[in-house]
């Protein structure tokens, strides 16, 4: 068996030093804990890892929809709006 396979946080994939980034970071987490146990969960386990995880996303690709709508809106209104989705 090789070494664990995991993905690591790195400034570089920084987007916004934000919520969005705080997403991202979560996801990675989720993932990370997913791959971590894959071989010693059993099913039921793993699909609550996965349920979380696409739970996490839905919500994560709404927020980043809202975000680039706000901003779309605020761009062709040229008032600003308020961009937090929390």
């Amino acid at each position: 068996m090789g070494a664990l396979m995991t993905i690591k946080w790195t400034d570089r994939l920084a987007i916004d030093n934000g919520i969005i980034d705080q997403d991202h970071r979560v996801i990675i987490d989720v993932t990370n804990q997913f791959l971590a146990m894959k071989n010693t969960a059993g099913k039921v386990e793993l699909a609550g890892v996965l349920s979380d995880l696409e739970h996490y996303a839905r919500s994560h690709f709404w927020r980043e929809s809202e975000l680039q709508r706000r901003s779309v809106s605020a761009t062709r209104t040229g008032r600003p709006r308020n961009m937090s989705v929390w």
